[in-house]
């Protein structure tokens, strides 16, 4: 067409002096003289039309050239992010490296990513695992384990990952933090694609603009499993993608996620390599299968042959082996506190639904009450011995002392249940 409409110019002094012999011509012949007119005036719109198209097309092109270029230099700090969860459900998302410490590399990503979604609040989904692939190692995953949630309003979460590969180099410098509205910005797509033809977009809210750490950008659409993919310009790094309405994308702003990183003393665009101490001693796990056997707290006997076992070490000043029998033993009983609490309350119910409950229902609801005072004073009987102990350090005699005050409240809490019990035997009359 262009070929064709550079003819047309070029042969333009031929027609128009056949225009004008046609002009000298009888007037029936006005007739050919305004086809002729208009077929010039056709083929000079479309040389025009067509040469528009083209510009625009170059544009177009540039455009995606240029995001294509200016992503290269982001890729190798961007990675892609799976979390499972408990309820079978799965979460996608991306995010990218902050820092570096002690072969060790800091990823931000929203925090909704790794947080899950669950709709029974009384429940939430907890996460069984996460992985992160590297844009330089697209074959594997690793595990990430996350760190904090470095601040919930903003959606910002961190992950920590073992650098298992020593060549695996990622770029510092690369944030920018000087950005102005109407400037072009783009973020990664799900497997580091940019889409420039329709995930381009350009910024309509700066910080400097709104003043609330958030950044908007005019983009037609975000997909799902963006969430947490750096936003950037040919400047740098300028935020990173929280959410989008189909209309516009929101990103925090890189500011914010540089100023909550630091204060929490995570690393920020460098590498560290810090000492560590040698010749402390690990803390003890003591072996419980080891000390207490295969036990049942819920058994009576069992638990009396354990406070045997508790009273001996005490008595043998053998402190260490005490210590570490009522660090076993103090889990058990909480955990047959709350299971025998349980159990009582359904007893209760199950009393309360009844218009005369029997007799022997009550004497369960008594029983049990009687079985969780003695398994509390108990527990608090251990503790006051372990608080006498000469080893024990100032913090840990503060941790006892916190015990004993909730284990006593729980006392005062049961001794209540007489007051229901009471009721009940009322109601039966």
């Amino acid at each position: 067409m262009i070929r064709l409409n550079r003819q047309v110019t070029q042969n333009s002094k031929f027609n128009l002096g056949i225009i004008r012999e046609l002009i000298m011509m009888p007037p029936y012949n006005n007739i050919i003289i305004l086809i002729m007119v208009a077929s010039l005036s056709c083929l000079w719109s479309c040389k025009t039309v067509n040469e528009s198209v083209f510009k625009s097309s170059k544009s177009i092109e540039m455009t995606i050239n240029q995001g294509d270029k200016v992503a290269e230099k982001y890729k190798n700090n961007v990675v892609k992010i799976e979390v499972k969860f408990d309820n079978a459900s799965a979460q996608y998302g991306m995010g990218f490296i902050v820092g570096e410490r002690n072969n060790e590399l800091y990823i931000v990503t929203a925090n909704h990513v790794i947080r899950g979604k669950d709709d029974n609040p009384t429940r939430p989904v907890k996460m069984k695992d996460c992985q992160v692939t590297f844009y330089q190692d697209q074959g594997k995953s690793c595990k990430a384990e996350p760190l904090d949630v470095i601040d919930s309003k903003f959606d910002i979460a961190l992950l920590r990952v073992k650098k298992t590969k020593s060549w695996y180099v990622w770029k510092k410098g690369i944030f920018c933090f000087d950005y102005r509205r109407g400037e072009m910005a783009w973020y990664f797509g799900r497997h580091w694609v940019i889409s420039l033809d329709k995930d381009a977009g350009m910024i309509s809210q700066s910080k400097q603009s709104s003043n609330n750490g958030y950044i908007e950008c005019r983009i037609d659409n975000v997909p799902p499993g963006a969430s947490g993919s750096p936003f950037f310009t040919k400047n740098g790094i300028i935020g990173m993608i929280i959410e989008s309405d189909g209309f516009k994308a929101v990103a925090v702003s890189i500011d914010i996620i540089k100023g909550l990183i630091e204060k929490k003393e995570y690393p920020w665009n460098k590498i560290e390599n810090i000492p560590v101490p040698r010749g402390l001693p690990k803390p003890k796990i003591p072996d419980c299968t080891l000390l207490l056997g295969n036990i049942d707290a819920s058994n009576p006997n069992d638990r009396k042959r354990i406070y045997e076992i508790v009273d001996n070490a005490y008595k043998n000043k053998d402190h260490s082996k005490y210590q570490d029998i009522v660090k076993c033993l103090l889990p058990l009983l909480d955990k047959q506190i709350e299971k025998e609490s349980q159990r009582q309350n359904g007893l209760i119910r199950e009393a309360e639904q009844k218009e005369s409950p029997e007799e022997n229902l009550i004497e369960k609801i008594d029983r049990s009450r009687s079985d969780i005072i003695n398994i509390i004073k108990e527990a608090i009987q251990i503790l006051d011995r372990l608080e006498q102990l000469p080893s024990l350090k100032s913090s840990e005699s503060s941790e006892l002392e916190e015990k004993k005050r909730l284990l006593k409240d729980e006392v005062i809490k049961h001794q209540g249940i007489s007051l229901i019990i009471d009721m009940l035997r009322n109601k039966s009359h």
